[in-house]
């Protein structure tokens, strides 16, 4: 907890979330999530070949083209956590009060870690 914190607090220091947070990181999240149900079709050339494989051309590698989604996926998830969390630690409340929003936003990273095991 306190290794997040402090990676946290390094950020905000150099203010890279406020610089990443909205526009940016949207624009990631569309990307990635435009790209994955369209990699099928387009990852082929020609186009058709998706449809018929005896077709002369090449597709690309679906494995690593999932683990590529996946990373990104896990990254989205991962800076979704860790977005608020300098908001949270600049309210004014008690060290008590803060870390139990903090859990609560950990409890939802959970889901992350169990999604990739």
């Amino acid at each position: 907890m306190a290794a997040l914190i402090t990676s946290v607090q390094h950020l905000e220091r150099y203010h890279l979330v406020e610089d990443i947070a909205p526009g940016r990181f949207m624009f990631i999240v569309f990307a990635y999530l435009f790209s994955n149900p369209t990699r099928p079709i387009f990852g082929c050339t020609p186009v058709a070949k998706y449809w018929k494989p005896d077709e002369p051309g090449h597709c690309i590698n679906v494995i690593k083209a999932d683990y590529v989604y996946g990373s990104l996926n896990f990254i989205t998830d991962l800076t979704m956590f860790v977005l608020p969390l300098p908001m949270v630690w600049r309210l004014q409340l008690s060290l008590k009060q803060k870390l139990g929003i903090s859990l609560v936003f950990m409890a939802g990273s959970m889901y992350v870690l169990i999604w990739c095991t």
